[in-house]
């Protein structure tokens, strides 16, 4: 199994139509007849109120448009409340209505520069081109031209209209037109786009104007300044900035005395960028103690909870795997108790029951003690599950891959109940996915977004068909699981799930009697494995096991099979089915590490690279490291191996104190612009091996948590 961490970049999971967000307190011009830079502090506060206070459910959304709708139904004319209203429509049946509602808009002020805007907004994502061209008619003297700059800048962040050119040409315009600005819009360019020259100047500018605001509707633009200190300031001199950065949010939590939400967040973040600490974890009690229901303080909680409980490493023994999950369990179901309504909780407890019970019959073969007798009652699962397919009926703010109710029939595969229910648990599987799917279409989408979620769709399929073959050959009836294989069969799949193919086709030749023809599906599943495949530790090796006993049904001897499986292997080409052969090649890269230094792709040449693409918000990378640090230690000193790691940390503040604490002394470049122009879609971890002629041979997604790094490593560096 392998795990990743994804990001289309520039773009949020499920964020689509404004890329702007700064308001005005009307729709044509500001109160002075000037450009229109950022909405007006009352709108600001509301807005302030309204958006992201909660925990992202269906019904803090639906509560969020309520309040919305409320507030543009007493202020038609605050464009900034349509746009952050138009916001919340993710969906391709809410764009349409909001697209529809701009054009109504643009209807009762005909000609104005600023509900054109509006409506050009309202088609991005959908007719993307079109809003191009109207954003392109806007006048150049229109006061709402800075916004149009902004929202250009987030059309050609990424997709098909990507242009990194483009983007700070807009990002320097809407600058130019408003260097006192605070809206928050600006903040994801600013980080992307500014050199450190820009970087200096615009700090400064918003630094000069922070200094004498008191009003904590503007007061989170504290974290973009320090955000900009870090992109000016070269990396070797960067502890100090963190001493002068912990020194001036000190300053201003004492002179700005508010318990607001979005300030304790703001000097939160100041001082996890100065590295401290102990005044972080301060700020963070507050925020838990005065707003429990926030998203600020789940995040904090679940953090602080993943820190004291690490996820234990592939080779840890099952005794401490089992404790683990059962502390998994007990916090979930806390979770659960205090959020009835918290799917994302109560699959948790799913999960974890999973994992117990599978680890504890691994105790038991070993003949350990892993507690009582069936700490989790069958009944107790049942009635989780049930809870949990109810819930995500309605809510699709969030979804794993598989599904929840997936794993829902594989805890009753477990327990061998409930198989009447595993057709219908698949198919709401497959319909919340879709569900989901509808928050994030858009027709900026590149060839590789729209491939990948091809065979997202087609691993669905796949994984679902497999589940409905079990209920099928455990219930016997084969009819439950026969439109699945017509399907699955009628689909394309990639190397990587070839394995599981033959092993899905195996065990519905069994359903249907044909052993035989399972028997050579089994093999076929077994010889498509990747190059160095290890069962999980704990788990049961179905396919082998399955294609024993067929062998042995079938009359044939223990030793004819060591034969065959023998002579098979040495005949076996390796394979690669992790690894991919790369597509394209690198840049010319010249990129700085954390101590200055300046690293060339040129200057490498002799040597074979491995490059680890990484962020430190990454679960999977954290995972990943400590192999990555054992594996550099053993090759640093070699003449023939280089070892690197591209970062692409939104901020430069969070990498020097993750390495510190980490106790890491690997390479770390700063990479996140040439990884973004290298990749559509970043999903990490990634591994990518360059050849001594400094060619792009390899690449990798995923940890690969079954992995054997070092060896696998050294195969792929083509060296001993």
């Amino acid at each position: 199994m392998r795990t990743i961490c994804l990001r289309v970049v520039g773009m949020l999971a499920i964020s689509w139509v404004f890329a702007v967000g700064a308001g005005v307190a009307s729709a044509g011009t500001d109160a002075k007849g000037g450009p229109i830079c950022e909405e007006s502090t009352a709108t600001r506060r509301e807005l302030m109120r309204v958006i992201g206070i909660g925990i992202d459910t269906a019904a803090v959304r639906r509560q969020e448009t309520a309040d919305l709708d409320a507030w543009n139904a007493k202020h038609p004319d605050d464009i900034f409340g349509w746009l952050e209203r138009f916001d919340l429509n993710v969906k391709q049946t809410e764009r349409d209505a909001a697209i529809a509602q701009s054009k109504k808009l643009l209807d009762r002020h005909p000609n104005d520069p600023s509900f054109e805007f509006l409506y050009a907004v309202t088609l991005v994502d959908t007719r993307t081109a079109e809003a191009l061209e109207q954003l392109k008619k806007i006048p150049a003297d229109a006061p709402i031209m800075p916004l149009v700059h902004l929202e250009l800048e987030w059309i050609y962040r990424w997709g098909k209209f990507a242009d990194r050119n483009e983007r700070k040409a807009q990002l320097v315009a809407y600058r130019e037109a408003c260097p006192n600005s605070l809206t928050r819009w600006q903040g994801i360019p600013m980080r992307d786009l500014a050199t450190p020259e820009l970087a200096t100047k615009y700090a400064a500018q918003m630094r000069s104007r922070l200094q004498g605001e008191r009003d904590v509707a503007w007061l989170n633009a504290w974290s973009t300044v320090w955000a900009l200190d870090f992109i000016a300031t070269p990396p070797e001199k960067q502890n100090a900035l963190r001493g002068r950065i912990d020194e001036e949010v000190r300053q201003l939590r004492g002179s700005i005395r508010s318990d607001n939400l979005h300030w304790l967040v703001t000097m939160k973040e100041g001082f996890k960028d100065a590295d401290d600490k102990s005044s972080e974890r301060e700020i963070g009690d507050l925020i838990v103690s005065k707003y429990p229901e926030s998203w600020s303080a789940e995040e904090i909680v679940n953090e602080r909870w993943a820190k004291e409980h690490p996820y234990p490493k592939p080779d840890a023994p099952a005794a401490e795997k089992y404790e683990f999950y059962r502390a998994v369990y007990q916090r979930s179901k806390e979770r659960v108790k205090k959020d009835p309504t918290n799917s994302e909780a109560m699959w948790g407890e799913v999960t974890a029951i999973r994992k117990l019970y599978k680890l504890k019959k691994s105790l038991t073969i070993e003949g350990k003690n892993a507690g009582g007798e069936d700490e989790i009652p069958t009944a107790e699962l049942v009635e989780i599950g049930e809870r949990l397919r109810t819930a995500l009926q309605g809510d699709v703010t969030w979804l794993p891959m598989p599904p929840a109710q997936f794993d829902i029939a594989e805890a009753y595969f477990d327990r061998n109940v409930r198989m009447e229910e595993v057709p219908a648990l698949i198919e709401e599987g497959r319909t919340t996915a879709e569900k989901y799917r509808a928050y994030s279409v858009s027709d900026r989408y590149p060839e590789e977004i729209v491939k990948s979620l091809e065979e997202e769709h087609a691993t669905l399929v796949l994984l679902g068909t497999n589940l409905l073959v079990d209920a099928a050959r455990q219930s016997g009836k084969p009819e439950m699981a026969k439109a699945a294989m017509e399907e699955m069969q009628s689909l394309n799949y990639e190397k990587t799930r070839e394995q599981t193919v033959w092993k899905v086709k195996a065990k519905w030749a069994e359903v249907n009697g044909h052993k035989l023809d399972a028997m050579f599906m089994y093999r076929a599943a077994i010889d498509s494995r990747p190059g160095g495949y290890q069962t999980p530790p704990g788990d049961v090796d179905e396919v082998k096991e399955s294609y024993a006993r067929l062998w042995k049904e079938l009359g044939g001897s223990d030793d004819g099979r060591q034969a065959w499986l023998t002579g098979m292997a040495n005949a076996q080409i390796a394979k690669d089915a992790r690894w991919e052969k790369a597509k394209k090649d690198l840049p010319d890269w010249s990129l700085t590490d954390l101590q200055g230094k300046t690293w060339k792709l040129v200057d490498l040449k002799g040597k074979a690279v491995l490059i680890n693409v990484w962020a430190s918000w990454c679960g999977p990378c954290q995972a990943e490291h400590p192999y990555l640090q054992k594996f550099y230690e053993q090759v640093k000193d070699r003449s023939d191996i280089q070892v690197v790691t591209f970062n692409i940390d939104d901020s430069a503040a969070d990498i020097g104190p993750y390495m510190r604490d980490k106790h890491y002394t690997f390479p770390v470049l700063l990479a996140r612009d040439l990884v973004n122009e290298v990749l559509p879609m970043v999903a990490i971890p990634q591994n990518w091996v360059v050849d001594p002629e400094s060619k792009w041979k390899w690449s990798e997604v995923g940890f690969n948590w079954e992995g054997s790094f070092d060896k696998e490593w050294l195969d792929k560096l083509g060296v001993k």
